[in-house]
């Protein structure tokens, strides 16, 4: 009898001693998941009978599988919820449905998620949207609705989703937009004009030309215009103007024409100049020598050659240039290097 009593009580103590350590186990994951600072990994085991009354300023979740998604569920009871990351598309319609119950987070970044792209517009508070590499959830075309609130919108692989860009006008706040590979056409280039907050423009891999570009040339607080990959031959540059304050210009593989080159002086603000694969000679390359400010060169894959050495060298803010893939010798290399000693040079 003794035997039983005591076997009865080490079972109890044995039960109450795992319900201790599995809350204080808990209590410790939630205190970790509130005080750290910074991007936070939320599963639903440790969260799955949990009310929490604050919250992490950025949490993310990892949806690549279905026990992943289903923390998704946990989402609303996170008061003062600030940024929401969601890696991965393992989640029904009614587990996104959580998702657009925070409608106060100013930062929601969806990267190889499940987008229903008309549903966006309930975020009253949203200030900063990524879609990297999405689908959409009809699979079929779909316009992006966009709140107001925005300053910082970015699309990126989603080639069956492009912004309405038509309400871009009603993005006052906007500073930065990237819209890569999204379907872009020179005709919604007209709607990013008067988006005169805009500090950084990447439209690359879009189906645009000059007659589309052009729109932007009174973006005066423009810095960064990133126009790679598309039609662009460069007559819109003369459209720019001299006082532009734009420090960063990518056009690598774009069809430059000859005659564009001496453009690029209008931009005597430029720090960094890719202009990979754009088809720069030996003589183009002269039109360089008025950019003293450049400090990083990009002309990889273009015919040119040790001629345009001293060309190079007479940019004294050089820093850094890349010549992979031209016809530039070791030779070459070194009469740049001795022009240009501190210039870190990539063949």
């Amino acid at each position: 009898m003794l035997f039983l009593v005591v076997s009865l009580l080490s079972a109890l103590f044995a039960i109450v001693g795992r319900q201790e350590l599995a809350r204080r186990k808990h209590r410790n994951a939630i205190a970790s998941i509130i005080s750290l600072s910074g991007q936070v990994t939320i599963e639903p085991v440790s969260l799955a009978r949990s009310r929490l009354s604050a919250a992490p300023v950025d949490v993310r979740i990892n949806a690549t599988t279905r026990s992943g998604a289903l923390a998704l569920q946990y989402l609303p009871a996170l008061q003062a919820l600030d940024s929401v990351t969601i890696v991965g598309d393992a989640y029904s319609a009614e587990e996104w449905g959580h998702v657009l119950a925070c409608r106060d987070i100013r930062v929601l970044v969806l990267q190889g998620a499940m987008v229903q792209a008309d549903s966006l517009g309930v975020f009253r508070n949203l200030e900063e949207l990524l879609i990297l590499r999405c689908r959409v959830s009809d699979r079929k075309f779909a316009r992006l609705a966009l709140p107001p609130t925005l300053k910082s919108l970015v699309i990126e692989d989603t080639p069956v989703l492009t912004a309405d860009v038509e309400r871009l006008p009603n993005c006052p706040n906007l500073e930065i937009l990237e819209l890569m590979g999204v379907g872009l056409s020179d005709v919604d280039l007209r709607s990013i004009a008067p988006c005169k907050r805009l500090t950084s423009v990447d439209l690359s891999g879009n189906d645009i030309s000059d007659c589309g570009v052009v729109h932007l040339r009174h973006l005066a607080n423009l810095s960064s215009l990133d126009l790679s990959a598309t039609q662009l031959t460069g007559s819109a540059f003369a459209m720019f103007s001299s006082s532009n304050c734009l420090r960063h210009l990518y056009v690598s593989g774009c069809p430059i024409d000859s005659k564009a080159f001496a453009s690029l002086r209008r931009f005597g603000t430029l720090d960094i100049l890719c202009l990979d694969d754009t088809g720069l000679s030996d003589d183009e390359i002269t039109y360089l020598i008025e950019l003293q400010s450049v400090s990083w060169l990009k002309l990889n894959e273009n015919p040119i050659s040790d001629f345009s050495m001293p060309s190079l060298g007479a940019l004294r803010n050089l820093q850094r240039v890349e010549l992979v893939g031209t016809a530039v010798t070791h030779e070459g290399e070194l009469s740049l290097q001795r022009l240009l000693p501190s210039c870190t040079i990539i063949r």
